[in-house]
């Protein structure tokens, strides 16, 4: 549920601490007030190393609030660190069930056997000696895209069922309040720190806060689940994961809205947004960090091709490769489902040559987004037979060029190696109806095969990878089996796939 508000009931301030900052207010009639600092934590869900990274900088968050610490640790080489940020990267909430740190694969050192990051907003309140509260009254909601997400009404109603029933509880682990004594002043030696301040009422909190965390990888790994996407590898996934909240209108914001009901019966606001800073920039799949957008004068350039993120509603859908799935293609890449490649499905409007219209429109799909790759599709069952052409994108006017194509389990596939068009028509001139794609293992003689990219060396048909084999080398092929090579590297047999080699001799 999106809930507005209006912005009238708070207001903000910045108090600055050293080597730190707080994004504070004080609600309507002085009664609470508010500082929250959000910093990106370890994924408090790992275990061994990953979870003791957790305690460190839950121990680290609550010192350096309390006492006024600002930066305790090393960012850079401590994955326990406690830093307050000002502007909030996808990297810093993205949360994964493989080692990761911060949108990077597999980090090493310090930060291995991670497993990713959540951004938490670390909570300060302090009432006025007059009005007090209790931890149960506490509630939040998440912003993210323009709007407010209900994440917990009120913290009594998330126990003891809540994502996690000791989290949920203040109990000098996760944070602690103080009585300010008889007096109703802070300081002095009446002062009570309580460990259990859930139900109790207090002058003062410190709390760790809620953890804002999006998971990148929940389909990873996972052949029998998602046999589509088991091969995509978790660099893929954060990649794919940054590039969606950098680019897609998705998250140019994230926060959390507080409240708290005070002993007087009021409710008491405050807003914490965090602006990103990489929005609409593009991405260095290696590290998932912004890079200088420039044109490329090669083909597949995904910033020469890709269309503007905003695009006239008059326009189809823009899909993944996934979602190309679920609308009955086969779609397949070089580097997977998720590197970037996007699709539209076109009617015979959107083509713009009248002679590939004269010469009977069928279906098409126009395909950008993706560079020094390959990517095969597959029409759905049902959709032709025809023959494909393809609309070079690099050219204008587009030229039209004739693909080859065969025909699987009644689909007709060809393969694109840079933007554009593909598109299916009765006939064209020179070009040949798809045929059959040849039985299924078969020994060969006289074949040789080039490698046109890096592949993985599997111990069968899209089995077990033993190693990657660098491009361009030239193998001899003994044994095919529909889309795959059985090839001999240096003695060692293993299958690639016939997608992405050029074979020579008797291959068929």
């Amino acid at each position: 549920m999106i809930h507005k508000r209006l912005s009238a009931i708070w207001r903000v301030f910045c108090i600055l601490f050293v080597a730190g900052s707080a994004l504070s207010s004080t609600a309507q009639g002085g009664g609470i007030s508010f500082s929250v600092y959000p910093s990106p934590a370890p994924n408090r869900h790992g275990s061994g190393v990953s979870l003791s990274a957790w305690s460190t900088w839950v121990s680290r968050a609550l010192d350096s609030v309390e006492n006024k610490k600002g930066t305790v640790g090393n960012p850079g080489s401590d994955p326990g660190a406690f830093v307050v940020i000002r502007n909030a990267k996808p990297r810093e909430y993205i949360v994964t069930a493989n080692s990761s740190w911060r949108g990077k694969a597999n980090p090493g050192g310090a930060f291995a056997n991670q497993q990713g990051n959540r951004l938490h907003f670390v909570l300060h309140l302090r009432g006025n000696g007059t009005v007090r509260f209790k931890y149960e009254d506490i509630s939040w909601d998440w912003w993210s895209n323009g709007g407010w997400f209900t994440a917990k009404r009120s913290m009594a109603s998330s126990r003891p069922s809540g994502y996690s029933a000791a989290f949920n509880r203040v109990d000098c682990t996760y944070g602690y309040g103080y009585d300010w004594g008889a007096d109703r002043v802070k300081g002095g030696t009446d002062d009570v720190k309580v460990c259990n301040s859930d139900t109790t009422l207090v002058d003062e909190l410190f709390y760790v806060g809620a953890g804002l965390g999006m998971a990148a990888d929940n389909r990873y790994n996972k052949p029998v689940q998602y046999p589509d996407v088991a091969d995509v590898t978790l660099q893929e996934w954060l990649f794919t994961f940054c590039d969606y909240f950098n680019t897609e209108a998705e998250t140019t914001q994230v926060g959390m809205l507080f409240r708290v009901v005070g002993s007087d019966g009021e409710t008491y606001e405050h807003t914490a947004k965090l602006r990103n800073p990489e929005f609409g920039k593009r991405l260095n799949p290696e590290t998932c960090v912004p890079f200088p957008a420039r044109r490329s004068k090669s083909a597949g350039s995904s910033t020469a091709s890709r269309p503007p993120t905003s695009r006239p509603t008059s326009l189809p859908p823009v899909y993944t490769g996934e979602n190309m799935l679920d609308e009955g293609f086969q779609i397949s890449a070089t580097h997977g489902l998720r590197s970037g490649v996007q699709f539209q499905r076109l009617d015979a409007r959107g083509i713009g040559i009248q002679a590939v219209l004269d010469a009977g429109f069928i279906d098409a799909l126009d395909i950008w987004g993706f560079a020094e790759q390959s990517v095969e599709v597959c029409f759905p069952s049902g959709v032709g037979p025809g023959s494909l052409l393809f609309l070079d994108a690099t050219t204008a006017p587009r030229t039209v060029r004739t693909m080859p194509s065969i025909l699987r389990t009644g689909m007709v596939c060809g393969a694109v190696y840079g933007p554009g068009t593909v598109v299916m028509v009765e006939s064209w001139p020179g070009a040949s109806m798809p045929t059959e794609s040849p039985p299924d293992n078969r020994a060969l003689q006289n074949c040789m095969v080039e490698l046109t990219h890096i592949l993985n060396f599997r111990d069968g048909p899209g089995g077990r990878i033993l190693r990657m084999l660098p491009a361009f080398v030239n193998l001899t092929a003994i044994e095919r089996a529909a889309d795959w090579f059985k090839v001999d590297y240096h003695g060692t047999q293993g299958w690639i796939s016939a997608r992405y080699v050029v074979p020579s001799g008797v291959c068929q």
